[in-house]
């Protein structure tokens, strides 16, 4: 996991697997099944918990749209307005934030891989640290996020809605999304002609046959 912020009703995250989507997918499974568990028995209560399937979209590597999405997440309690400032975002321990921006550890971030681009930005913990605090603080300026709650233009609410958008869907350069498009294109033709297999066995045949 390379960055993280949990809200009051759902979760961002950016991961990277290396054994395919099934992995992706039993984390997800395990995750939503032992938080419904756990919910319910502190509530009392049955049923399901988690009521929309997660939404994963592929995020290009070492990218700008990747460091863009990164921050994103990281930003979303001062879009929410859970934080005001960035002082106060420094103390939101539910955010990878801490830990890129200030180097702050705690139980929350001990599973975290630093990404590639972030280790290019300083030959130390410190000098990463403040560049990558510069970095954030021109990304805010850049998507309207700095500021209070409501005291935004309409352009930088413009900004938000668009950037919320974008990253539901798949981002990368031109040659990354045709590479993907072409894929599902590879994918659905093969679920067509083959229902009787699995989808990770219908994955398993087109990498094979890559």
């Amino acid at each position: 996991m390379q960055a993280f912020c949990y809200m009051d009703n759902h979760v961002h995250m950016l991961c990277s697997y290396s054994k395919g989507s099934s992995s992706l997918s039993k984390f997800m499974q395990r995750a939503h099944s032992s938080f419904g568990s756990h919910y319910n028995r502190k509530h009392g209560r049955r049923g399901k918990v988690a009521i929309e399937r997660p939404k994963t979209p592929v995020v290009e590597d070492e990218s700008q749209l990747q460091i863009d999405v990164h921050m994103y997440i990281e930003a979303n309690p001062l879009r929410a307005g859970m934080v005001r400032n960035l002082n106060q975002l420094k103390g939101y321990r539910f955010s990878s934030y801490q830990y890129y921006a200030h180097g702050i550890k705690n139980r929350f971030t001990k599973g975290l891989t630093e990404p590639e681009w972030y280790r290019s930005l300083g030959e130390t913990p410190i000098g990463r640290q403040k560049a990558y605090r510069k970095l954030f603080h021109d990304y805010l300026q850049r998507t309207g996020w700095i500021g209070k709650a409501g005291e935004r233009s309409e352009k930088e609410e413009l900004a938000q809605m668009i950037e919320q958008k974008q990253f539901t869907k798949d981002v990368g350069s031109l040659k990354f999304l045709i590479n993907r498009k072409s894929f599902h294109l590879k994918y659905f033709k093969a679920k067509v002609n083959n229902q009787e297999l699995m989808p990770m066995e219908i994955l398993q045949n087109i990498l094979e046959t890559a």
